[in-house]
């Protein structure tokens, strides 16, 4: 039997579709200034709320944001 979802050699060693690690997003990725002030909480709520619009749909910039919160932790 089939699985619904089969596996390329692609997503085995990339970890997930192309699709889930592309920006959807129309806007470009947050420059490193507003990633640090996301992750310090120093963003307006407009802007927070767009980056993390952008962080949804961009694999990239969310897992640079959860390395630097692991690295900031262990400080």
């Amino acid at each position: 039997m089939k699985s619904k979802k089969s596996s390329s050699w692609l997503e085995l060693v990339y970890g997930g579709t192309i699709e889930e690690g592309l920006s959807t997003s129309k806007e470009a990725c947050p420059g490193h200034n507003d990633v640090a002030a996301y992750i310090d909480k120093k963003l307006s709520i407009a802007r927070r709320k767009e980056v993390e619009g952008h962080m949804a749909s961009c694999r990239e910039c969310r897992s640079e944001v959860l390395e630097l919160r692991k690295i900031l932790s262990s400080c």
